[in-house]
C-alpha cells in the first residue's frame, strides 16, 4: 500500500486523498484497550492502517492487527465506520488525507504481544487509565470516544461475558446417511454457482463419493452440531494418491447452514477437525471462483496456525497446505 500511496503522492503532491484503512479494537480478558504509541505523530492510537489493494478491509485489519503487535485476532466484528471532517488529518510532511476507517473489534486472540517497527510501545489499558484525547491520534479519537462510551456501560465486552458456542463434531454412523445425503443436496445448491453443477432428472445434485465413507478406509463423515442442534457436516478423507505412509488430510467438503454462519462456529469446528487429526498435514482446496470460502480459510487457518501456511494457486483452485 506505501508504494501506491507513494505513486499516487508523485501526481497529487500533498494535496487531500481519500484513504481507507482499518483498525481494531482488542480487548483483553480484563476489559482492558490494547493501544500504540505511534512513531509517525508520537500518539497514541489503535493498530491499524491503510487497505491494501485487492484485500478484504477485514482482511487488512486482521494483517495490520498482526503486523503491528504480533497478534492474531480469532474473533474479529465490525464496531463502526468513521468519516466526515473530523477524519481530516495533515501528517508531518504535510501529505492531507481524508479517512474513511472501518473499526473492528477482537475479544479473542492468540500470539505473543510485540512491537514494531511503526511503534514505540504496545501497552493495554483500563477504562480508568486511558490517554487523554490530545494523546490520541487525532483521527482515531472519534473512535476512542465511542470506545470509551461503550466500555462504560454495565455490560463490559470481556470474553467472559460472552455466551459460549457450543461446538460438537458427531462422527455421522451408516444409519443416519441419509441425513448427511440431505445436508449435502443444500451444499451442493449453494456450490452450484461456482462449480456449474446441475441437478439429475429427478431434481437432485447427488453426490457420488457419499458411500465411500462407509466403505473405504480413511474416510470420515461429520456432523457440526451447535447445542445438539445439527448446523452443518464436514467430510474429511486421507489423500493416500499422495503418499501411502502418513498421507496428508484433505477437507473434502464442509459446509455451515445459513443461520449459523458468520458467528464463529465453521471456525470452531474446523479448528476441533485439526485438533483432532493432529499431529499431521493439512491440504485445503476451494475454486478459484468461490472467493468467500477461500478468505474464510485463509482467517480460520492462519489463527489457527499464526499465520504458519503456504499458499499457491493452479488452473482451477487455490490451496492452503500446513502441519499441525
Amino acid at each position: 500500500m506505501r508504494d501506491y500511496i507513494r505513486e499516487m503522492r508523485q501526481y497529487v503532491g500533498h494535496r487531500p486523498i481519500l484513504l481507507v484503512g482499518a483498525c481494531v479494537v482488542v480487548l483483553d480478558d480484563q476489559g482492558r484497550l490494547l493501544l500504540e504509541h505511534r512513531m509517525d505523530n508520537h500518539a497514541w492510537g489503535l493498530p491499524g492502517g491503510a487497505h491494501e489493494p485487492g484485500e478484504t478491509v477485514e482482511e487488512s485489519a486482521r494483517r495490520e492487527l498482526f503486523e503491528e503487535t504480533g497478534l492474531l485476532c480469532d474473533d474479529l466484528s465490525l464496531f463502526g465506520v468513521y468519516s466526515g471532517p473530523e477524519l481530516f488529518y495533515e501528517y508531518p510532511n504535510g501529505d492531507q488525507v481524508h479517512n474513511v476507517t472501518l473499526a473492528y473489534l477482537c475479544r479473542a486472540y492468540r500470539g505473543t504481544l510485540a512491537v514494531s517497527g511503526e511503534s514505540h510501545e504496545v501497552k493495554f489499558f483500563a477504562l480508568s487509565e486511558l490517554p487523554a484525547e490530545e494523546e490520541i491520534s487525532p483521527p482515531l479519537r472519534p473512535v476512542l470516544r465511542d470506545i470509551k462510551e461503550w466500555m462504560q456501560t454495565d455490560q463490559k465486552p470481556t470474553r467472559e461475558a460472552r455466551t459460549p458456542i457450543d461446538v460438537e463434531l458427531e462422527l455421522v454412523a451408516l444409519e443416519n446417511k441419509t441425513v448427511l445425503q440431505h445436508l449435502l443436496e443444500l451444499c451442493r445448491h449453494d456450490y452450484s454457482e461456482f462449480d456449474g453443477n446441475a441437478v439429475g432428472p429427478h431434481g437432485l445434485f447427488g453426490y457420488k463419493y457419499l458411500d465411500h465413507y462407509w466403505t473405504e478406509a480413511g474416510r470420515y463423515p461429520f456432523l457440526i452440531k451447535v447445542s445438539g442442534q445439527i448446523a452443518g457436516f464436514a467430510l474429511i478423507r486421507e489423500m493416500s494418491e499422495h503418499t501411502a505412509t502418513n498421507p496428508p488430510y484433505s477437507v473434502a467438503e464442509f459446509f455451515v447452514l445459513r443461520g449459523y454462519r458468520r458467528s464463529g462456529i465453521g471456525k470452531a469446528a474446523a479448528h476441533q477437525l485439526f485438533d483432532r487429526f493432529s499431529p499431521g498435514r493439512w491440504i485445503v482446496g476451494t475454486t478459484l471462483q468461490n472467493t468467500q470460502a477461500r478468505q474464510f480459510w485463509c482467517n480460520v487457518i492462519g489463527a489457527y496456525t499464526q499465520g504458519a501456511f503456504e499458499e499457491s494457486e493452479n488452473e482451477n483452485h487455490r490451496v492452503l497446505e500446513f502441519t499441525n
